[in-house]
């Protein structure tokens, strides 16, 4: 049996397509790769930029519902209040049990159950603490002046909210001014509420 040259060239020919083949390959391969990690910087860009908007609008979120319950609870004292002092700078709201012009009985509020809210009084003021190594500024609302443990701003770490400042000014005998102004670490945004109250009602 003879092999005569077209048969070995019929042979060879696969050879050289997959040799072909081979080289085709690698050319898109040199062309795919750029591409395909171009591809997976935009997607991790994109990740990132909105789980950084994600995160500013849960911090807002916290810092607005804090401040607002803050101002809430305040209000909430000075309106049942039969007196209000502010010595050395701390905010002090007796809450004794009294009648107003038309015998409704004001209650004040009972933090700690072994305490007679008839004797103790209500302290809100603003101090700095460190947590987790940060300090920040957060508004406490107390039974003892001496204390320290009950704040009302700052416990949420999603929003991690720092108090800049808070007014409370005596503009008439029973018109008290408060105001709050506080910040997010998180997003660094800034939220400020301000309302007039009169002590123990309008209607005393």
């Amino acid at each position: 049996m003879s092999l005569t040259f077209e048969e070995a060239n019929d042979k060879m020919r696969p050879m050289f397509r997959r040799t072909a083949q081979r080289g085709f390959i690698f050319f898109e391969l040199m062309i795919g790769l750029p591409l395909i990690l171009m591809l997976m910087w935009a997607m991790a860009h994109l990740f990132v930029g909105t789980w950084r908007i994600c995160r500013d609008l849960i911090a807002d979120l916290t810092l607005q519902t804090e401040v607002q319950e803050a101002m809430q609870m305040i209000v909430s004292d000075l309106r049942v209040a039969s007196h209000v002092e502010l010595p050395n700078g701390k905010l002090q709201i007796n809450s004794y049990l009294h009648k107003s012009s038309n015998e409704r009985i004001y209650e004040s509020d009972q933090i700690y159950e072994n305490s007679d809210p008839n004797k103790l009084p209500i302290y809100y003021f603003h101090d700095s603490t460190t947590k987790n190594g940060k300090t920040y500024t957060a508004i406490y609302r107390q039974r003892s002046v001496d204390e320290k443990d009950h704040p009302i701003t700052g416990e949420d770490i999603m929003s991690d909210v720092n108090v800049i400042s808070f007014r409370r000014a005596q503009l008439e005998p029973r018109l008290w001014e408060i105001a709050i102004e506080a910040e997010s670490r998180v997003s660094g945004h800034k939220i400020r509420l301000e309302t007039k109250v009169y002590v123990g009602g309008a209607d005393r």
